[in-house]
C-alpha cells in the first residue's frame, strides 16, 4: 500500500527531533513516489524541512511543467546548512508527471565530500541525476518536517501524488543497496537501521517511527492505494 496526497489538504507532520538532524558524516533521506500530473505552474513540495532558503532546510519539490524555467517538469532539492551555505540539486532530466514510481535519495557522500540526489526506478535501475561537491556544507540542524507540503503551509506548495516509505539514515546508500530497494527490499530488508522510517501505508491517526521515536500526524486525508510489491507491502510479510 501507498498514501496518495491531493495537493490542496492532506500532509504528514513529523516533530523537530535531534535524530533527524543531519552531520557533516554520511547521511540520506528517501522516499518513493509516482506523480500522474504535474501540469501547472506551481511547486509540489514531497519533502520539506523548515522554509525554503533558511538556514537548517531540505526542500524537496517538483516544478509543473509551465514555470517557464529550466527545470519546469523537474525534480529538485535546495538545502542550507546552519550558516545558509546553500546547495541547489536539480535533475537533470524531466521526469515529472510520468506515472513511474521511483525512490529519491537525496545523500550525502562525506567521502567524496560531494552531495547527490538519486532516482531508483523498480526495475533496479539508480541514476544518480544530480551531484554537488559541498566542502563547506555543514549540518543540517532538524526542525519540523512535513510529507506533502512545505512546512509554512502555504496553499501553493503542496504535493499531488503517490508515496510511500519514508526514511532518514546515518549512512551513504551504495549502488547494490539502491539497486535491492528498486527490485523490492525496504531499507530495514538491506540491513540498514534508518534514524526514521514511516510506511505510510495506512492513513493511521499516527504513524509510529519503525525505528526511532519519531512518531508522525497527517492531516486532512491522504487516501491509501495498492502499491507494487516493495518487501513485504503486498504479502503481510514483515518489513524486515
Amino acid at each position: 500500500m501507498a498514501l496518495r496526497f491531493n495537493e490542496s489538504t492532506d500532509y504528514i507532520s513529523i516533530a523537530d527531533s535531534a535524530t533527524l538532524s543531519t552531520t557533516t558524516d554520511d547521511w540520506c533521506v528517501g522516499i518513493w513516489s509516482c506523480v500522474t500530473d504535474n501540469s501547472g505552474s506551481l511547486y509540489q513540495y514531497l519533502v520539506s524541512n523548515n522554509s525554503y532558503y533558511a538556514a537548517n532546510s531540505l526542500n524537496l519539490n517538483l516544478q509543473e511543467t509551465d514555470l517557464g524555467g529550466p527545470a519546469d517538469d523537474c525534480w529538485r532539492c535546495f538545502l542550507a546548512d546552519g550558516d545558509t551555505t546553500q546547495i541547489d540539486l536539480t535533475a537533470s532530466a524531466s521526469t515529472g508527471g510520468d506515472d513511474v514510481w521511483r525512490l529519491i535519495v537525496i545523500t550525502h557522500n562525506a567521502s567524496a565530500s560531494r552531495m547527490e540526489m538519486w532516482f531508483v526506478t523498480q526495475d533496479g535501475t539508480p541514476t544518480r541525476t544530480a551531484s554537488f561537491a559541498d566542502t563547506n556544507f555543514g549540518a543540517i540542524n532538524s526542525g519540523s518536517w512535513c510529507i506533502g507540503r512545505r512546512t509554512d503551509g502555504n496553499a501553493a506548495r503542496y504535493y499531488g501524488g503517490d508515496a510511500c516509505e519514508f526514511f532518514k539514515g546515518d549512512f551513504y546508500l551504495t549502488v547494490d543497496e539502491m539497486r535491492l530497494l528498486g527490485t523490492g527490499k525496504t531499507i530495514a530488508q538491506i540491513g540498514r537501521e534508518p534514524a526514521v522510517y514511516h510506511p505510510m501505508l495506512v492513513n493511521d491517526a499516527t504513524f509510529v517511527d519503525m525505528f526511532g521515536t519519531n512518531n508522525a500526524s497527517p492531516s486532512g486525508s491522504p487516501t491509501a492505494i495498492p502499491h507494487p510489491p516493495i518487501g513485504g507491502h503486498m504479502t503481510g510479510m514483515e518489513y524486515w
